[in-house]
């Protein structure tokens, strides 16, 4: 025990340094080419997947060109949310997509654990350092990610496969009386927490290939890295459509059922595997094993994709509307209380639409959102944590229910006022939307005058902050008092803000004209004054439309000059 334990520490460190390397590599890799390719795969799974046949051949090819799954299943995730994907073709492309990633495994295999791969870590590294200090340009900045992660891939299989390669390593303490299902637990379990099928199988692998673990815990293992691979899916589809939470729970029972029946019948399926690799080496069987999961995971479920795809339309039914507060899954026959319902909504989503343009200012919002319905809890409010796009996301997604459930409103036999009035929040519902897509927009703007150390810049971003401040707080004033909104009173307030839009302007033109502003610093901040001036004016037309009846608006407000 006095030399064992020392070995064992090392070996662990072996494998923790590698794994984590190895999926740093994979993130870069994965980041790189969704940045490089997103929009030009998104387009060839739209082209390729009008047969189900067709698309599990090339959704396989393009997992194999991606270098893993992840990239393929996320972007079906918003084929299948925007209605592009019927769910039967899109678990073509999910079972393609598995079967994708053991062509990748190969590759891995065959090529990472018989070269001395890490000998090319260094010019792929020298390559990127070189693209990020003389590229121009976004795609020089993810060229230089992509090379990074070659050469940090190389150098990761080339630490895990010495990590188990050691003499001193016992070669039989992992290979106890452990039961196999236990193995597949600890995929399940790695893969979930890492967030790469891929890492665990080259992990297996490795131990494999050093003598630690026999095949059959190694095959066990990677069973359990394909079910723990659902958990990424799982994420994507968090607060998404009906159609990707389905995908989400197809992946699931695939994976799941294809694992369960391979580990009943795990041993003589290993010996089909050595049978068809001869007399390569065990790392190949395993490989090899992990191609007949996917091909079994084929087998047993693509005769079956209408019927499969049916039965999820059944048993996954939750709320279509579910991100909407007020609303159920369709209006109810009586049109006073659908556009009663309706209105509700309209005013709960102009509210968060206001106080997402204030979070987008880095504004405090919690208590607001609070004070509106929204718990702690809710997606929504967890969303604002990561000061990212996810808010926005959310927004576009009850919009979009929002407009769902005022076309099924039209078909209820409504009467000319109902028409009208559901008009009229519907076109309130787009004006907020448009205000947050002017906001959204800039928000890379917004970071470079809040972070700037130039004291111009930095003035004028909480010069526009408080205005915004101003405007959106007192919208949802209007919001919430039971008076309603009167036109005269809103009119003064767009007054105002055109007042403040064009006073902001003129500040501009005179410190350029002073030359205190560079050209560059100067485009910015006009276009920062312009989007926010337009969401204001987008925000102030939507509770226009939403709270004064057609008759009582006079007329159109003035535009604003540019």
């Amino acid at each position: 025990m006095d030399g064992f334990s020392p070995v064992i520490v090392q070996l662990l460190l072996g494998i923790v340094s590698g794994t984590a390397l190895f999926i740093l590599a994979v993130s870069y890799l994965e980041s790189a080419i969704r940045a490089l390719a997103g929009r030009k795969v998104k387009r060839i799974l739209r082209g390729t997947t009008s047969r189900p046949g067709i698309a599990l051949i090339f959704s396989a090819l393009i997992t194999a060109l991606l270098q893993g799954s992840s990239v393929v299943l996320l972007l079906l995730l918003s084929l299948v949310g925007a209605g592009v994907l019927p769910l039967r073709n899109a678990l073509a492309v999910m079972l393609g997509a598995n079967l994708g990633t053991t062509l990748d495994t190969w590759l891995v295999i065959a090529v990472g654990f018989k070269l001395q791969l890490e000998l090319f870590a260094v010019p792929f590294l020298l390559l990127a350092g070189t693209l990020a200090l003389v590229g121009k340009g976004e795609r020089s900045v993810h060229w230089s990610r992509f090379a990074v992660g070659l050469g940090l891939f190389f150098l990761s299989l080339g630490m895990l496969r010495d990590a188990f390669s050691a003499d001193s390593i016992p070669k039989d303490w992992i290979n106890s009386a452990w039961p196999l299902p236990l193995f597949s637990l600890a995929g399940l379990v790695l893969t979930a927490l890492i967030q790469s099928s891929l890492a665990v199988t080259v992990l297996a692998a490795a131990a494999v290939h050093g003598g630690v673990m026999d095949l059959a815990p190694a095959a066990a293992l990677v069973l359990g890295a394909e079910i723990g691979t659902t958990i990424k899916l799982f994420f994507g589809s968090t607060d998404g459509s009906l159609a990707k939470r389905r995908l989400a729970w197809a992946n699931l029972i695939i994976n799941l059922g294809t694992a369960l029946v391979l580990l009943v019948v795990l041993r003589p399926v290993l010996s089909l595997a050595h049978v068809l690799v001869g007399d390569m080496d065990d790392v190949f069987v395993l490989v090899m094993f992990q191609t007949l999961v996917n091909l079994v995971s084929v087998i047993m479920f693509y005769p079956f994709l209408g019927y499969f795809s049916s039965w999820l339309e059944r048993f996954v039914r939750g709320d279509a509307y579910r991100k909407c507060l007020h609303l159920g899954e369709a209006p109810p026959r009586d049109p006073d209380l659908a556009l009663e319902l309706f209105r509700r909504e309209s005013e709960t989503y102009l509210k968060a639409a206001c106080i997402v343009n204030l979070a987008a200012m880095r504004l405090p919002v919690m208590s607001l959102l609070q004070g509106i319905g929204f718990s702690e809890s809710h997606p929504l409010v967890r969303s604002f944590s990561t000061h990212g796009s996810l808010p926005y996301e959310y927004m576009k997604s009850w919009q979009g229910e929002l407009q769902l459930y005022y076309l099924s409103m039209r078909n209820i036999g409504q009467d000319s006022v109902h028409a009208e009035e559901g008009d009229r929040m519907a076109s309130a519902v787009r004006n907020a939307m448009h205000g947050l897509k002017s906001m959204h927009d800039i928000r890379d703007n917004l970071h470079e005058l809040r972070e700037s150390t130039s004291e111009i810049k930095h003035e004028a971003y909480h010069y526009i902050r408080e205005g915004t401040r101003n405007v959106f707080e007192s919208l949802l004033s209007i919001l919430d008092s039971p008076k309603g909104a009167d036109e005269v009173v809103l009119a003064e307030r767009f007054e105002q803000i055109n007042s403040e839009y064009e006073s902001t302007l003129e500040r501009l033109y005179t410190e350029a004209a002073r030359s205190s502003i560079d050209s560059r610093a100067f485009t910015v901040m006009m276009n920062l004054n312009r989007e926010v001036y337009a969401a204001k004016k987008a925000m102030l037309l939507a509770v226009r439309e939403l709270l004064v009846p057609k008759g009582s608006q006079n007329g159109n407000w003035p535009l604003f000059n540019s």
